[in-house]
């Protein structure tokens, strides 16, 4: 099979970097090894890999290579707007991979990486996280959330829709959570958590 724009360039970049070239190897007939090997030499290159940006963003429509783009994408960094509010491109994929990785997660990354890289210049894709607050996946309404506020979207605007959200969600917490990481806390015990009760 014949070897993409992207594998060529990212080869003849290992070539000139030994810690590179450790980490990109000859060509796997695995599909899996062959994303985190270019994954790597994304993370590696950063901004050096500038150049790939436009070929990297096509693969944000694919349900397949679109979580490995938004990570090297994120990796390399976005300067120009135009690039950035590519990343709300995965918000069309709506179902999940070969692997049933859920469209929901790939939702979810687009926003953390929007609002973490972007801050105001991604002001653009306000309406887009606007409606993602009625997603029916909690976790791409937080992500959203989160993304709205670093993004600098107007209060007046974002703060009832969310409080709505809030509402019907009827949300009624125990006196105990198990965070995503696997540590048992106690609601309420930080001043910032009593002042939110």
């Amino acid at each position: 099979s014949k070897e993409s724009r992207i594998g060529i360039w990212i080869r003849s970049q290992a070539e000139k970097h030994t810690l590179l070239r450790k980490l990109v190897r000859r060509p796997s007939t695995n599909l899996w090894t062959k994303r985190i090997e270019a994954l790597a030499a994304f993370y590696w290159l950063g901004p050096k890999a500038a150049p790939a940006i436009p070929d990297i963003i096509r693969l944000l429509d694919d349900p397949e290579c679109a979580m490995m783009a938004l990570m090297a994408l994120k990796y390399i960094g976005l300067e120009r707007e135009q690039d950035l509010l590519s990343l709300t491109n995965v918000f069309r994929i709506q179902t999940p991979d070969h692997n049933s990785t859920p469209a929901s997660w790939l939702h979810a990354n687009a926003a953390f990486i929007l609002s973490s890289h972007g801050g105001p210049r991604a002001s653009g894709a306000v309406p887009l996280l606007v409606d993602a607050l009625s997603s029916t996946n909690a976790d791409v309404r937080a992500a959203a959330s989160v993304a709205l506020a670093r993004i600098g979207a107007l209060p007046e605007r974002v703060v009832p829709l969310v409080l709505n959200i809030l509402a019907q969600a009827n949300l009624r917490p125990g006196p105990k959570f198990t965070s995503s990481i696997g540590r048992t806390r106690r609601i309420g015990t930080s001043e910032a958590e009593r002042n939110l009760m």
